[in-house]
């Protein structure tokens, strides 16, 4: 079959007819491409605020319940301490609830989450990252189980809890359980309390006989993977100046004393309170009003905390 050959009048009209179309279609094309482009900007604008949404937060204000003071700004690092902290001690959404139909969160009696939490453990007390400026060598010292309740932050082991391995093994531990009203048995109980320090190691002592900084290297390393693991926290005790500096935002820009009497502020996730050494009992001839007014709240917060009945499938944060 020979083929058909147009003549040039039609050839001309169906190349016109070509360049019409292609007329008529690139605005609606270009239009489309635009819409596309909108879209997906404002999904991507949106997406950024949904978990606040679902969990009843509107962006721009602070959740009702939640620590104002260690809220966190929209365009502040997820890794700052604030941050972190936050985090940890937030309610635990409906979610996780028991007889909830989600079960990607294990309960702490999961042997596979114990096993993890164990895992994390062993990292942290096998750390030698700071071996070479410890005078008496690497042996990081912390407390805990996924279910504690109550979450001190403290400061650096002496030489006494360092030789026992034993957080608060000493006369600032005594004070610090009185404060609290707790007895030892009570104190140490890891399911219900949970120890960790700004650093895990004993730092050496400085010039004039006191104990060096805790090491900068160690809460940055490790914190904010270890409070993922205690969910279920009701209430975390800052104690003492590196403490209450790393983890309040715009405590550094003023004394620890201008912190504490500003301890009602920071209520309810965080309580914030001197060092119990020998060092702060001048501090507490000075300040009569934190024996009066502050140890009472104190005291009731964390029975209130350990005591209360556990909440069910406490998970690390994602």
């Amino acid at each position: 079959m020979s083929p058909q050959i147009l003549p040039a009048a039609s050839l001309r009209s169906v190349i016109r007819l070509a360049a019409g179309r292609a007329l008529f279609l690139a605005p609606n094309y270009l239009i489309c491409v635009a819409l596309w482009s909108i879209g997906r900007a404002i999904f991507g604008i949106v997406s950024n605020f949904l978990p606040a949404l679902r969990e009843g937060a509107s962006p721009g204000r602070v959740e009702e319940g939640t620590n104002h003071r260690l809220a966190v700004d929209p365009g502040a690092s997820r890794n700052s301490p604030g941050f972190m902290l936050r985090q940890a001690s937030r309610p635990m959404p409906a979610s996780h609830a028991k007889g909830s139909v989600d079960r990607s969160c294990r309960e702490p009696s999961d042997p596979d989450a114990e096993l993890a939490f164990d895992r994390f453990i062993a990292e942290i007390r096998a750390c030698t990252l700071c071996a070479p400026d410890l005078p008496l060598g690497p042996r990081p010292v912390l407390r805990g189980r996924p279910s504690a309740r109550l979450l001190i932050i403290s400061q650096a082991p002496g030489t006494r809890v360092h030789e026992s391995g034993l957080s608060f093994d000493d006369r600032s531990g005594d004070r610090l359980r009185a404060w609290l009203a707790l007895d030892r048995e009570t104190f140490y109980d890891e399911a219900r309390i949970a120890i960790a320090p700004m650093g895990f190691c004993y730092p050496g002592r400085d010039g004039k006989g006191g104990d060096l900084p805790p090491r900068r290297e160690c809460a940055p390393l490790w914190h904010a993977r270890l409070l993922a693991f205690f969910p279920a926290v009701e209430l975390t005790l800052l104690v003492g100046s590196y403490a209450i500096s790393y983890y309040v935002p715009g405590a550094r820009a003023g004394s620890m004393t201008e912190a504490i009497t500003r301890w009602r502020d920071f209520l309810p996730a965080v309580f914030v309170l001197p060092h119990p050494s020998w060092r702060t009992t001048r501090w507490l001839r000075d300040n009569p009003w934190f024996e009066s007014e502050t140890l009472p709240e104190l005291r009731a917060r964390v029975a209130v905390a350990i005591n209360r009945s556990p909440r069910s499938a406490p998970c690390p944060r994602r």
